[in-house]
């Protein structure tokens, strides 16, 4: 291809990229009788063009400075206490009832259930259970450990297990009061209601958390 041909077709090309610019091209092609067009594909008699053959494609560029990080994703709905201040990761809600993931102050991973009417919910039983008589020593729950261990919320404690459950002799429950307690059980200074019993139940051991190290005051709410 002679000097001036080359000079020629550059100029066609530049301008049938100035065109397609709009008409969003993705290739170029030459006709028979010499004329570059561009076209989102080529038709049967022409043929494509190397770009980068006759000199319109250049070295690459360096990196470009990156960009800020996105927001996380997430629930587009979030669970906030009586002060509007958010309570864990919403991780769900049905049947009235929201799930959040809330990380205790020692780092481990939990989830409560709140209620509609913005407590705590008693999903799996309301109950602690005690291998002694007058609810102490080491507590149980219902439920297994889990990715995520749900909380049993009863007075101002939760508890969660932290193991998988085994056969346990109770000699004692706690529950919350309604009211005041019933006869034949106990107010604790954990203002629940301590029962005595004879049984034996599968239960995990448990660990507590003080519910006023979270930082929040019920009654929650779950807002957009």
């Amino acid at each position: 291809m002679t000097a001036t041909r080359t000079f020629a077709l550059l100029l066609v090309t530049t301008a049938a990229l100035g065109a397609a610019h709009d008409a969003r091209a993705q290739v170029l092609c030459t006709k028979r009788s010499g004329q570059v067009v561009a076209r989102t594909a080529c038709k049967g008699r022409e043929r494509p063009i190397d770009a980068a053959a006759v000199g319109l494609v250049g070295p690459a560029g360096a990196d470009g400075v990156p960009g800020p990080a996105g927001s996380p994703g997430g629930h587009p709905y979030r669970i906030v206490d009586a002060q509007g201040r958010p309570f864990g990761l919403l991780l769900g809600a049905d049947f009235g009832r929201a799930r959040a993931e809330v990380t205790l102050p020692d780092g481990t991973p939990v989830q409560f259930v709140v209620d509609p009417g913005g407590g705590f919910s008693p999903e799996i039983g309301p109950y602690v259970f005690y291998e002694q008589a007058g609810c102490s020593g080491p507590p149980f729950v219902f439920g297994s450990v889990g990715l995520v261990p749900p909380v049993v919320v009863v007075g101002t404690v939760g508890y969660y297990a932290t193991a998988a459950p085994e056969l346990v002799a109770v000699g004692s429950f706690e529950s919350p009061p309604s009211g005041s307690c019933s006869s034949g059980s106990v107010a604790t200074d954990r203002e629940t209601c301590c029962s005595d019993m004879t049984s034996s139940l599968l239960g995990a051991p448990a660990k507590t958390v003080a519910i006023a190290t979270l930082g929040v005051t019920p009654p929650f709410m779950v807002q957009r």
